[in-house]
């Protein structure tokens, strides 16, 4: 028995050693300024946002390289998870190259993101377990942020950059 808790002792030990190392307890910090002024190409959604993931899956079958954005545009804690929509999408130069990428791909639309004053902060990780822990600390931070310069209402858009090993969380009003 002795044995038998020793081992559970030494995985949750190093359960937790790892989730450590995702940034279990590490803070965000939140920036004020001028976020967005890019253009999307990608798919809607409408669903619970965890389930956004099949959307990325299908977009990287056909632009692998690309730096891909999620853009949020319901609060989940007010809209039931089946209702919330959302944008899988990355980054294109131009209009003229948006429309060439819907044209070769049914389904696919342009989403413009305006640049405007955002609260925003960054996180260090590069698997999916440490973006959820990103996830987690990020957006109670920017919430408290937009309440602190008075920037509430239903106008707000939430979008993730990823990038090779970071993710910019943006919250926009």
């Amino acid at each position: 028995m002795k044995k038998i808790l020793w081992v559970v002792l030494v995985l949750a030990a190093g359960a937790y050693g790892f989730l450590i190392a995702l940034g279990l307890h590490r803070n965000v910090t939140v920036e004020i300024g001028d976020q967005g002024g890019m253009l999307l190409v990608g798919k809607h959604h409408v669903g619970p946002y965890y389930t956004i993931g099949n959307v990325f899956e299908e977009l990287k079958t056909i632009a692998p390289t690309e730096a891909f954005v999620g853009v949020y545009f319901d609060d989940p804690e007010v809209v039931p998870d089946d209702s919330c929509k959302s944008f899988a999408g990355w980054i294109v130069p131009s209009t003229a190259k948006g429309l060439e990428v819907m044209g070769q791909n049914q389904g696919f639309r342009m989403l413009p993101i305006e640049r405007r004053t955002s609260t925003f902060c960054d996180w260090e990780g590069k698997t999916m377990l440490g973006r959820l822990i990103g996830t987690t600390k990020a957006y109670p931070a920017l919430g408290i942020a937009a309440e602190e310069q008075g920037w509430t209402g239903e106008k707000v858009i939430a979008y993730e950059q990823y990038q090779e090993g970071k993710t910019r969380f943006v919250m926009q009003y």
